[in-house]
């Protein structure tokens, strides 16, 4: 169900349709060379960010997404059959942005009358020139059978070149950026642990997810229907593609209780914890 579709971000959208995950679609004013440019993600204060609330029929709360950059939490939603769809110019340009961020866990978090997400926004350089089903923010709420299963996104400090371990309790998944240069896995039951230098990491990613993101455009053509001309969306043309390990490393690690990092420069990493929203 599209929830949202306007020239604008929005603060406080109440959604109360059972949502897999949240699918933006987004179009700016002025053209990215790259995708982490496209987000703002080049400069992490000004990047474009993201904030999701849930609220319970008891009236608990707990906070999805805390404000966080949105193009890890993006990269971190196309480790299943999702992509990132990019439309380019003919310069290579890009100036609209297709995503998902996911919110349930093997299902649509269940939401009604009385327990509903809150979705707030802050994209920078939205164009605003768009009309009628062209708008330069939608948000769609994606449906499908329910779950109680809720993923919970974490923001974790990683001090330069200083080893950080990393709770992976009810872990789903963890993103770190290019800069990680060693990473320790411990497994649950202590028995054994695996070390990853960079390349092996980027590595892991690609092999976990093989299709990040499609770059390309809109393929139209005219139909005939019924002696009309009628333009006609046929589907997505890609020109090139991106894998696991692009940008950012999203690794599972829900076979895993502690994660060490050491980073080269002050940086995030990113953990997608599971939580029961029916216990909220």
């Amino acid at each position: 169900m599209r929830v949202f579709n306007e020239n604008s971000n929005i603060s406080d959208l109440q959604v109360e349709n059972g949502t897999y995950f949240l699918l933006f679609d987004v179009t700016k004013t002025t053209p990215a060379p790259n995708l982490p440019a496209f987000f703002g993600d080049l400069n992490l204060p000004a990047s474009d960010t993201l904030k999701v609330l849930y609220t319970s029929r008891s009236g608990g709360q707990r906070t999805l997404i805390p404000s966080l950059p949105v193009f890890p939490l993006a990269i971190a939603g196309t480790m299943g059959p999702q992509h990132l769809k990019v439309y380019q110019n003919n310069d290579g340009s890009i100036y609209r942005c297709v995503f998902p961020v996911m919110i349930g866990v093997g299902g649509a978090l269940t939401l009604d009358n009385n327990s509903y997400i809150s979705v707030s926004t802050n994209f920078s350089d939205l164009a605003t020139t768009g009309t009628g089903e062209e708008k330069s923010l939608r948000i769609y709420a994606v449906d499908t059978v329910k779950t109680n299963l809720a993923l919970m996104y974490e923001s974790i400090h990683l001090n330069a070149s200083s080893q950080k371990a990393i709770d992976l309790t009810n872990c789903h998944q963890m993103v770190m950026s290019k800069q990680v240069l060693d990473y320790q896995l411990i497994a649950r039951d202590s028995l054994y642990s695996v070390n990853w230098s960079e390349k092996e990491i980027e590595a892991v990613a690609r092999a976990q997810n093989d299709l990040l993101a499609m770059f390309g455009s809109d393929l139209i053509a005219n139909r005939i229907i019924q002696g009309a001309t009628v333009p006609t969306n046929l589907g997505f043309e890609a020109v090139k593609f991106a894998s696991g390990g692009s940008y950012y490393n999203a690794l599972g690690v829900s076979d895993f209780i502690t994660a060490k990092v050491t980073s080269q420069y002050d940086d995030r990493a990113y953990v997608l914890r599971v939580v029961d929203a029916s216990t909220i």
